[in-house]
């Protein structure tokens, strides 16, 4: 049976549509596979006429226009979202079943950023968008020549930090992986130092002592033929000459300039660690090169080559995705649900377990009981048909469990079928003036327990303990409580420990997200978005929590203001709603909680935009009194009914703008 692969026509921008044309214009192309090409149809006709071809095989097209004008040529934030579109079709169908491998025309990564992926690459955002929280790694081969980073897409300045022996070993066996699916038994590796000359008996640095030749002392227990450090300028010398089949670099361009120099045209990048074959060329979009007809196929066709060859010897073949309990939604193939409806049904929103106290009315911590009193409680949220919640810490503190306890409640949520998106954590503020440096140790120890659950993601903010005055109010927020200073050093202690939480994060598989609150350096839209671009790291977002901020009891920011700037950088979501009354003669304001619909927030506004702006975090319903958790579930169907209702407003767009024929260039 021949391998069903997927095509994609790349940025609308570059050369894509046209090597895809050649491609399909070989003669022999569709007798190695079954081929579904996803794309503009119109840059596909525009293909064939650069190319001066007429594809005449026989092939299956699903059109995806262009939601408006892009520039050929040129980078640009039309052909990114068009882009992102393209893949997201493809990494759906091929993990819904519909195809076994994707090959997909060169991208461009700075269209693909100011398009709206917030990732350090498309290697990442697939791995979002599948629900991948395992070592993933570009992967290079050049004829007989392959190649794995151990870091790749990130400054210089932080490649040292991923330069650990769990990541070095996670490249190795990536490699040899990816090396027996193309069908090489039994390759031979050489691993790269990172300092130069491998760092000449540690003069130059004892990362090749410490860290990677015992990385490669322990690979020897699951390889072959490993050797190394080996200095970077000389290794490829050996694997010209025959000695070795496949290195493992540290970083980027310890591998790919050696490749490319070695041969451009032919060099081929695949997708490592993904639950299928994703393959492209190893070259880029060729902008200045574009419409002339001077694109060659040579690249692109051994990486179509590599993506049928993985199939067949034995790449697992795509299955339906599994409905993961993560912050990532993997969904059908959009053919399968045109309206969206399957997408919003398996997004997961999980049930906040704020109603629930830490200290039960004899005195004792729910913390200390047994796993039955656990499994009652959660059991409250299964009636109400959660089928996600967010051990919230001022519940039960994951983070503080041991091993056995912890195990104890990951037997509970299997037994009732709950998943765990995520763990919030309150008033753990990292740069609290007397208690910062053991909440950052705790956030240390929730990232681990979050890991251990199958959790993606660990909510934080910098919000402290309530005051003796807040707790003796109805409600907290009518009374002020600590705020964060208006002081350079402490921004940049706060930068500096939620960065190391972020990497920590990065090192697990996780997301990091930033909550949201009053009077901290997360109490204004850009306060937030300017701490979460100084800490600068992929995987840290931010929680647009707007319900903490409109329920304050003085003149805020309108919600619809603070969306639109915190929505580009949102990962999670804690979704509340409050009655928000004013009186303009005294300036009182005065703020009770609401259900999602009646509230001051229109989330039908604020759902529409999320989904129009491509947001896939996972949702965390709350509400402050009465039934918690009653109140909740309602708000639950409502925003699930909501994002039916705007994934349907999509997919009508999407069928009208194909029917109009919109999608022109310039």
């Amino acid at each position: 049976m021949k391998p069903r692969v997927c095509l994609t026509l790349g940025d609308p921008s570059g050369v894509g549509s046209e090597l895809v044309a050649k491609l399909l214009s070989l003669p022999d192309i569709t007798e190695q596979a079954d081929i579904v090409v996803v794309g503009s149809a119109a840059e596909f006709e525009r293909g064939q006429e650069i190319a001066g071809v007429t594809v005449t095989a026989p092939i299956q097209f699903q059109d995806v226009p262009i939601d408006g004008v892009h520039e050929v040529g040129a980078a640009g934030a039309v052909s990114g979202r068009h882009t992102l579109a393209v893949l997201g079709r493809a990494m759906d169908m091929a993990a819904a079943g519909a195809v076994d491998a994707v090959c997909f025309a060169p991208l461009n990564k700075e269209s693909l950023h100011a398009g709206g992926n917030s990732f350090e690459d498309e290697l990442h955002w697939f791995a979002d968008r599948l629900g991948v929280d395992g070592f993933i790694c570009e992967i290079n081969a050049l004829d007989e020549v392959w190649t794995s980073r151990v870091s790749s897409h990130i400054p210089m300045r932080d490649a040292y930090g991923h330069i650990t022996e769990e990541r070095i070993l996670a490249a190795v066996r990536l490699l040899d992986e990816a090396m027996r699916s193309a069908g090489r038994d039994t390759p031979r590796f050489a691993v790269c130092g990172f300092n130069p000359h491998a760092g000449d008996g540690g003069l130059l640095g004892r990362e090749e002592i410490e860290v990677i030749a015992p990385a490669v002392a322990k690979a020897r227990e699951f390889i072959d033929t490993i050797d190394g450090p080996f200095s970077a300028d000389t290794v490829f010398l050996k694997v010209r000459a025959g000695q070795y089949d496949g290195v493992v670099t540290m970083f980027h361009d310890q591998g790919q300039i050696a490749l490319k120099l070695m041969g451009f045209e032919r060099g081929v990048t695949i997708q490592g660690g993904l639950p299928f074959p994703v393959t492209t060329p190893a070259h880029g979009t060729a902008f200045d090169i574009v419409g002339k007809n001077l694109g060659n196929v040579s690249a692109f066709r051994h990486a179509f080559d590599m993506a049928c060859t993985m199939v067949r010897h034995g790449a697992q073949p795509a299955q339906p995705a599994a409905n993961r309990t993560t912050g990532v939604v993997t969904v059908p193939a959009p053919a399968v649900s045109d309206d969206g409806a399957d997408r919003a049904e398996a997004w997961p929103i999980a049930a906040a377990m704020l109603p629930y106290p830490a200290v039960l009315p004899d005195g004792s911590l729910v913390q200390d009981q047994p796993a039955e009193h656990w499994h009652r409680t959660l059991a409250e949220v299964c009636d109400l048909e959660f089928r996600q919640v967010d051990i919230t810490d001022s519940w039960l503190r994951a983070g503080d469990l041991t091993a056995d306890r912890r195990d104890e409640l990951i037997s509970v949520l299997a037994d009732l079928g709950l998943g765990v998106p995520a763990i919030s954590t309150a008033r753990r503020s990292v740069i609290d003036p007397r208690h910062g440096a053991d909440n950052l140790a705790y956030c240390h120890r929730v990232l681990d327990a979050a890991a251990a659950m199958g959790a993606d993601l660990v909510s934080v903010g910098l919000f402290q303990a309530l005051t003796e005055e807040q707790r003796s109010a109805l409600w907290f927020w009518t009374v002020p409580g600590a705020s964060d200073p208006d002081d350079p050093e402490v921004w940049k202690l706060a930068v500096a420990r939620l960065r190391e939480l972020g990497a920590h994060a990065a090192e697990l598989g996780l997301a990091l997200s930033l909550e949201m609150y009053e009077d901290t350096y997360l109490g204004t839209a850009d306060s937030a978005v300017r701490l979460v671009t100084d800490i600068d790291l992929p995987n840290v977002g931010l929680n647009p929590d707007l319900g903490n901020l409109v329920r304050l009891q003085r003149p805020v920011e309108a919600w619809q203001s603070m969306l639109d700037k915190t929505l580009p950088y949102a990962n999670y979501w804690h979704v509340k709603n409050y009655f928000r009354s004013e009186d303009p003669a005294t300036g009182a304001v005065f703020s009770t909680p609401a259900p999602l619909e009646l509230g001051v927030i229109n989330y039908r506004a604020a759902i529409a935009q999320a989904v129009r702006s491509g947001y896939r975090g996972a949702f965390c319903a709350e509400h402050y009194g009465g039934d918690g958790l009653g109140v909740a579930a309602r708000n639950r169907d409502y925003l699930r009914a909501l994002l039916r209702q705007a994934h349907a407003v999509n997919a009508k767009a999407v069928h009208e703008k194909a029917g109009n024929g919109k999608g022109a260039t310039r």
